[in-house]
């Protein structure tokens, strides 16, 4: 809430009128306790149904219904007319802040247009004040001048007073703006017929816009093929433009004198009443452009290549050839799981001879060498004549006239579980994983689940008769490893050569060759004292846990008693959860080791 002074705190909100709401004050997270009035709830929280304009509520005491101050509310406008405000915003200064220039923002008020600011002023006190602009005081002159300084004063009433609104460095309200002239939608249309449109796009400039030629883009209508652009215009202005291809004079249209005026000719148009679509013209002509000529039959054609036994470049597999400009990286293909072929797909005009190659990335270097069996040209080039019909071309081997031979068969994999017991470790908060020689030492690859207190297991497939070197890690990172030596490693890595059917590992201690040598952890020293809990927005957090894993039951419920939540977890030091609840305060309940710890929360948005 927004401390306005003396005790008094406020916060405006915006809501619909005649909802009922209910709400409470909160002093570090401690509700009041209001035993009866104030519409008061169930829950003994405060209750207002919204009324039908804004509202300013008189000021009650904490835990009361009735006032407990005897300040006066007073709000304070100003409205600051054709002047620009200033990104500091706008302040309230005087000697109730000690003159201060930034300590009172004022809040601007979209409905009237002006800014405003409430303050708890002592009744019959005389004041003296002004407001600023940023960090500019307004100059006073007139009868709300006061003193040497031309100071605003005041001496405040007796009740809750809501100022006039006054125009910033006058001591009247400012003048109502002017009535907009009456303006009409005009829609500019351009046709660049067969000119290709300039990468910078098509403009339009005139005396309506200051003839900038990059400041009014226009936008492609592909149904109709036209670029177009729409603005309201003053009725019975006189319009003079011109269109651009690109935005830089240069680039302009030269417009025909016969539909022009001025000297180089301009285009024009006096705006109507009503809105107007204007007729297409074609860029520097006075009508239309021609139809274009009607497009050449076309075929679908597929194009597919298979890489065999070589990969992919990481710039993916392209296609380049006469019909897009042999450009190497303009045409990347897709690549088909299903067949593990590459493929493109364009349409063609029917009876082309289609010249082609293949990209392995997307730069010639990579491109394939095509055999002269199957090309056309020196070097050769792949081709084809477009058929009548769509076309699905047989899939050929990179740099070959034929399929690709059919890979060797995948080798066969077993099922291999790990299993490492934490006791003893304060397991990281981003879990415990395994990695080696089977994922090239990835060790955020693959997070062990835990199944019981300190027990963590995972299963992965990894090729039968391979022998692998491998590590635990708490965490997900080379440097929290395990360090082990024994008769169960190799090099300092645990070993083992992957059997032909599915096998679990016995459960071992993180660092050691066994599953005896794991350090104990007791919960005897658990103190329930130390347990800490709150909300962060959406995440309910748990401080204070013993480490290892204990069971441990967490319950969340509303004060009317209802479960919100109730599961079983293992303990560590730091445990959350995501809650979508609304703000209201809940009740916690952790039992472990026997102990029973109840919190009340308040979770506040």
């Amino acid at each position: 809430m927004l401390h306005l002074g003396g005790g008094i705190y406020q916060y405006e909100l915006q809501a619909s009128c005649g909802k009922r709401i209910s709400y409470t004050y909160l002093i570090n997270g401690i509700g009041e306790n209001i035993s009866s009035g104030c519409c008061i709830n169930q829950i003994q929280q405060r209750q207002i149904v919204i009324p039908d304009s804004d509202t300013i509520l008189p000021i009650t005491c904490f835990g009361s219904c009735d006032s407990c101050e005897s300040g006066v509310l007073v709000t304070f406008r100003v409205s600051l007319g054709t002047t620009t405000p200033a990104p500091q915003g706008v302040f309230l200064s005087g000697t109730f802040n000690n003159w201060s220039t930034s300590s009172l923002p004022m809040t601007f008020d979209s409905l009237n247009g002006a800014y405003y600011i409430q303050l708890v002023l002592s009744p019959n006190t005389s004041l003296e004040y002004k407001f600023l602009n940023g960090s500019t005081y307004e100059s006073l002159s007139g009868p709300c001048a006061s003193g040497p300084f031309a100071n605003r004063t005041l001496t405040v009433p007796q009740n809750d007073t809501i100022l006039p609104a006054v125009c910033f460095g006058s001591c009247n309200p400012c003048p109502a703006p002017p009535p907009p002239a009456p303006t009409s939608l005009v829609t500019f249309r351009v046709n660049l017929g067969s000119t290709p449109a300039s990468p910078a796009g098509v403009h339009i400039a005139g005396n309506f816009q200051g003839w900038n030629p990059a400041a009014t883009p226009m936008t492609f209508d592909s149904a109709s093929g036209f670029w177009t652009y729409t603005t309201a215009l003053n009725e019975g202005d006189t319009v003079q433009y011109k269109f651009i291809n690109g935005n830089a004079w240069g680039n302009d249209e030269t417009v025909p004198a016969a539909c022009g005026i001025g000297t180089p000719a301009n285009r024009f148009v006096v705006v109507p009443v009503n809105d107007t679509v204007l007729p297409a013209v074609c860029f520097g002509s006075c009508n239309p452009c021609p139809a274009p000529p009607p497009p050449a039959p076309t075929s679908l054609v597929t194009f597919r290549v298979n890489l065999g036994s070589t990969p992919a470049s990481p710039a993916g597999v392209h296609i380049a050839g006469n019909f897009q400009g042999w450009n190497p990286a303009a045409t990347p293909m897709t690549f088909d799981s299903a067949s593990g072929f590459w493929t493109y797909t364009t349409a063609l005009n029917e009876g082309d001879t289609v010249q082609y190659k293949f990209i392995n990335g997307n730069a010639w270097g990579n491109d394939e060498t095509v055999p002269a069996a199957c090309g056309i040209g020196t070097p050769a080039n792949r081709f084809v004549v477009v058929p009548v019909n769509d076309t699905v071309l047989p899939a050929v081997c990179f740099g070959s006239c034929n399929p690709c031979p059919a890979p060797p068969p995948a080798p066969s994999t077993s099922d291999v579980t790990f299993q490492v017991n934490m006791k003893g470790k304060n397991v990281s908060p981003e879990g415990v994983h395994v990695a080696g020689t089977f994922n090239q030492w990835n060790y955020s690859q693959y997070k062990l689940t835990q199944i019981q207190p300190n027990i963590y297991r995972i299963t992965i497939p990894i090729d039968t008769g391979a022998l692998i070197l491998y590590k635990f890690s708490n965490g997900s990172s080379f440097t929290t490893q395990e360090l082990i030596t024994g008769s169960c490693t190799q090099f300092g890595n645990r070993f083992l050569t992957v059997p032909t059917n599915d096998t679990t590992l016995p459960i071992v201690c993180f660092g050691a060759c066994d599953s005896l040598t794991c350090a104990s952890i007791s919960i005897d020293d658990f103190d329930p004292d130390r347990l800490q809990a709150g909300f962060s927005g959406d995440k309910l957090f748990v401080y204070g846990m013993p480490p290892g894993g204990a069971p441990v039951r967490i319950s969340l419920y509303d004060l009317l008693g209802k479960t919100i939540f109730q599961l079983q977890d293992f303990s560590q030091p730091e445990w959350s959860r995501t809650v979508y609840l609304p703000a209201a305060p809940y009740m916690l309940r952790i039992e472990l080791d026997g102990v029973e710890k109840v919190f009340k929360l308040l979770k506040a948005y």
